[in-house]
């Protein structure tokens, strides 16, 4: 969750946003109540456009307390950095609208998933003209929600 205005934290998120042990508390009772149907032992956590502030106190906040497998960043405004360290699996993809990208390249660990590379995707002669035409709408708000959080899962090593 984000704030409209930018990379702040919304307050009504409260302590699941940066108090460790409650995040930790709440999600082994669920697991409990789910008549442990999880147990929240390997964590993995994902963030798109201005959640990467909440996404990144949450990330520090449960250091120590869960264990973070894996971190998945769908296109974080100014190519803003996900907080996790290794030996954290990082997925950071970049539309190429959003900064991170110099001679057209993605900097870091990121992969740049710019218009070219979504040429067969099925929808896009019907969503195109629905995001009037604009690029960075199409793949910002449109294919990477749909697509790159499921791409990141299957890709990951463990």
């Amino acid at each position: 969750r984000a704030l409209a205005a930018g990379t702040g934290i919304d307050p009504e998120l409260g302590p699941f946003v940066s108090d460790g042990d409650v995040i930790a508390e709440t999600l082994r009772g669920i697991g409990e109540a789910a008549g442990g149907a999880f147990a929240p032992d390997k964590v993995e956590a994902f963030c798109h456009s201005n959640g990467v502030g909440a996404f990144n106190a949450f990330v520090k906040a449960i250091v120590g307390k869960l264990s973070l497998r894996c971190v998945y960043g769908l296109d974080p405004p100014r190519a803003t950095p996900l907080a996790a360290k290794d030996p954290v699996e990082i997925r950071y993809y970049r539309s190429g609208h959003t900064g991170g990208v110099v001679n057209g390249r993605p900097v870091g660990n990121a992969e740049l998933m710019s218009m070219p590379r979504w040429v067969h995707e099925p929808t896009q002669r019907v969503v195109m003209p629905r995001w009037h035409n604009d690029e960075w709408s199409y793949l910002h708000s449109y294919a990477f929600p749909r697509y790159l959080l499921r791409l990141g899962i299957q890709d990951t090593k463990g």
